[in-house]
């Protein structure tokens, strides 16, 4: 078994293993600096990113060693473990959650072994961004960004 296979299955052991899903170097290190214990990646963002579909099938080379940078990147820029691929054989019961789903301390006593954010918090930042230009074009106001996470404090965390 390679050695991220039995990080995996450490950290299974532990409890259920939530996932916040990154999907660039930037947000690797947030999600870390929150103090995320493994983080993964979502293929839907990287997607978007490329201004692709997450279901179409990937086009050809280009996309695909495009898609394996991003991937890469976002692995070198934190310490914790990066989980891109799967333990092989039987796995315990895993989530993808969402707005409206059950929380984790309700899905952890029904059992679940992984919560995972997956698109969600790309989807969020895409409805933030949207929403930040809707209020800037419009109301010519800045509130949507009062959350945002300072300028410094995401350049100390890449640095």
């Amino acid at each position: 078994m390679t050695d991220n296979a039995t990080a995996l299955q450490d950290l299974h052991r532990e409890g259920p293993l939530v996932l916040p899903n990154a999907w660039d170097a930037g947000s690797a290190a947030a999600i870390e600096a929150a103090g995320a214990k493994a983080i993964a990646t979502t293929s839907a963002r990287i997607s978007w990113a490329q201004g692709l579909r997450p279901s179409e099938p990937l086009l050809g080379k280009p996309e695909q060693a495009e898609r394996l940078r991003t991937a890469r990147e976002t692995a070198k820029a934190v310490g914790v473990d990066l989980i891109k691929v799967l333990v092989t054989g039987p796995l315990p019961l895993n989530v993808m959650v969402h707005p409206g789903a059950l929380g984790v301390s309700e899905l952890i006593d029904l059992g679940v072994a992984r919560i995972s954010l997956g698109s969600g918090i790309a989807q969020a930042s895409y409805g933030l961004a949207a929403a930040a230009a809707r209020e800037v074009l419009g109301a010519g106001t800045y509130r949507q960004l009062e959350d945002g996470m300072d300028y410094s404090e995401l350049n100390a965390l890449l640095t």
